[in-house]
């Protein structure tokens, strides 16, 4: 008579996001323990108030460096360097210690628009985002730009495609517009 075949448990990696998660969020808490405020060094009671703090006292300061010594990333909020720790780098354990294996995303300036770090420093020489193509007006950042653009120049087609030979004659209304095009076509 045979004896019963009794099933061996399969040893696995759990690749689900919120074993990423979970790895990124433990590698912040190592990275920032404590309840100290990491500009102004004010110490909070709980990780609630520092949060309240910090938004109330720092809003738009990104004082929150990524951990990976390759990326250049910086946050306002440790959800924030969370969220881009499990998303943008991938993650292991080994034993007690966490390590950053690979970073899977591009460089910031080639994903910005969606275009190749090349075709995105070229878009750079021909548009800035802080200027009026149409008359020049440089402005302190690119939504007074854009509002501009809009009050100043309504329904008009001011930026074009710079790649010779190109079959799109007709200019687009936005600088997102073009980097679309840019992304789709070449």
């Amino acid at each position: 008579m045979k004896a019963p075949k009794t099933k061996r448990a399969k040893a696995t990696v759990d690749p689900s996001p919120t074993r990423a998660q979970d790895l990124a969020s433990a590698l912040v808490d190592r990275a920032y323990p404590g309840l100290a405020c990491v500009v102004c060094k004010q110490v909070s009671r709980t990780r609630d108030s520092l949060y309240t703090h910090f938004k109330k006292d720092h809003k738009g300061v990104k004082a929150y460096k990524c951990v990976d010594s390759t990326c250049t990333q910086k946050f306002s909020t440790l959800q924030g360097l969370t969220y881009h720790l499990s998303m943008a780098h991938t993650l292991k354990q080994h034993g007690d210690r966490i390590e950053i294996v690979a970073s899977t995303r591009a460089p910031p300036q080639a994903r910005k628009n969606g275009l190749s770090a090349p075709l995105s420093e070229t878009l750079k020489m021909h548009y800035s985002e802080n200027k009026c193509p149409k008359c020049g007006d440089t402005f302190d950042n690119k939504t007074l730009a854009k509002n501009h653009i809009v009050a100043a120049h309504p329904k008009e087609k001011l930026f074009f495609c710079f790649i010779a030979k190109c079959p799109h004659t007709v200019g687009f209304a936005s600088l997102a517009g073009l980097s679309y095009h840019l992304s789709q076509h070449h």
